[in-house]
């Protein structure tokens, strides 16, 4: 999924593979207000650890689900990991997870986050 992610036009900013506590898990509740945390999705989080990835590219955040959908088209097998991605729908999420998910990249780091 990453190698389709990448070949479309996205860019790796930062990634970790981590087990997310309890306090994580919550904060991305909060954060993604249309996740609650009986959703499918949250539930498996805390079973094994999960790759965290920012991505930077023209309209990523906005138009992941269509990004998605086209890699769906091209490999079929890779919906069901789609089905299990989490991810913000708005930049508003998008900045609020990467300032606490990935601190070093928050704007009162040295590092940029970049609006393209």
């Amino acid at each position: 999924m990453l190698e389709r992610l990448l070949r479309s036009g996205c860019h790796l900013v930062a990634g970790r593979l981590s087990r997310l506590d309890k306090e994580q898990r919550q904060h991305i509740t909060r954060t993604l207000k249309r996740l609650s945390s009986k959703n499918e999705r949250m539930t498996h989080l805390h079973l094994a650890p999960c790759l965290i990835i920012a991505l930077q590219g023209e309209n990523v955040v906005t138009c992941f689900n269509l990004i998605l959908q086209s890699i769906y088209q091209e490999r079929s097998d890779l919906q069901k990991v789609g089905e299990m991605m989490i991810y913000p729908e708005s930049e508003k999420e998008a900045e609020q997870l990467i300032c606490y998910l990935f601190d070093a990249l928050s704007p009162e780091s040295c590092y940029t986050i970049e609006n393209v």
